[in-house]
């Protein structure tokens, strides 16, 4: 099985690329990524020995290299994404959730991948104080949250011919080659780390949904990295 990976340098990208370098399945890994976060650990820590993966540095905007490289490819992971969620950047949201996903699912049309993964993102629902599930309604109130919908609407007009997942994350954390230090824990929560830890350990075991409260009062969805 040959696979693609969009953004396989990034945080949940790497930690991917290991587990299916690590499986007997999967023959050959490309991952696309621009390294626009300057993150190089799927290449320094991630213990990853040459031969499976090839790396390829790029755009998803290029249509001629997504043509290329998806030529012989089984299945495609598409993680590739701006996923800051500040207003400012509502044109590189735009740019590569929406019109980046585009482009992608255009080559995958004329292609012979037989499944498609599309990372997406709970903010496709907007700020509630009620749980959602696949069925809520969706109401994106950011900028990232409307580009990452567009996405999924590109992602949907293949679901009838190719085996397709859309997977609404919400902020992922857990310990990762290629982690950001500076964490979800330490930007938003209201307790000290130590007991957050604690507290999140408690909760995890027992198998509970994973919320995180903020200052502001607001629950974050929290998902474990591995998972």
């Amino acid at each position: 099985m040959k696979v693609l990976i969009t953004g396989g340098a990034g945080y949940i990208g790497t930690e991917l690329c290991r587990k299916l370098n690590q499986n007997p399945k999967v023959s050959h890994i490309t991952v696309l990524d621009n390294l626009s976060k300057d993150n190089y650990n799927l290449f320094l820590h991630s213990q990853i020995k040459p031969g499976k993966v090839k790396f390829v540095k790029g755009e998803l905007l290029d249509s001629r290299t997504l043509d290329s490289l998806i030529k012989d490819v089984d299945v495609v992971y598409h993680l590739a994404a701006e996923n800051t969620n500040d207003e400012k950047l509502h044109q590189i949201h735009e740019q590569v959730n929406n019109w980046g996903t585009a482009e992608l699912i255009y080559a995958v049309e004329d292609s012979n991948v037989k499944q498609f993964v599309y990372l997406s993102s709970t903010e496709v629902y907007g700020y509630s104080n009620q749980e959602y599930d696949v069925y809520s309604m969706l109401e994106p109130t950011s900028s990232l949250g409307n580009s990452k919908l567009r996405g999924e609407q590109h992602v949907e007009r293949i679901m009838s011919k190719i085996n397709t997942q859309i997977i609404r994350l919400g902020n992922v954390f857990g310990y990762g080659v290629s982690m950001k230090m500076k964490g979800i824990l330490n930007t938003y929560c209201s307790i000290p780390i130590l007991l957050a830890k604690y507290r999140f350990t408690a909760v995890a075991i027992r198998n509970y949904p994973l919320f995180l409260l903020t200052k502001q009062q607001t629950f974050w969805i929290i998902c474990w990295a591995e998972d």
